[in-house]
């Protein structure tokens, strides 16, 4: 994961799901080895009445890391559903309101 853009998906997404599999991923110490991260848009989410967003428990948890972070970005189980290639290269850049994910070579080699 050396380096990685890890992209997360939770298509059934309570609020206390996702902070258990963050919180797991932040034990395993995997936020500090990343170069970027995307969070999918959940098809079902549910707030479960908690008193914050799902991007503030995300930044709780991912903490002081200088990640390029992108939420609710339109992949996985929701429309429109953009289709990515896993184990190609990309650029991940994100401001404040700018998100870019630049593919940086080509998604189909021959062999």
């Amino acid at each position: 994961m050396d380096g990685w853009i890890l992209l997360i998906e939770e298509m059934e997404a309570p609020m206390s799901r996702l902070e258990r599999n963050w919180r797991h991923l932040e034990r395993l110490g995997v936020f500090d080895r990343i170069a970027g991260l995307i969070v999918g848009k959940p098809e079902f989410f549910r707030d479960e009445g908690a008193p914050f967003s799902m991007e503030d428990l995300l930044l709780e948890i991912v903490g002081d890391r200088q990640l390029p972070i992108v939420s609710n970005f339109d992949c996985c189980h929701t429309q429109p559903m953009l289709t990515l290639a896993e184990g190609a290269t990309y650029r991940l850049i994100a401001r404040p309101g700018d998100a870019q994910l630049v593919a940086q070579g080509p998604w189909v080699t021959a062999r």
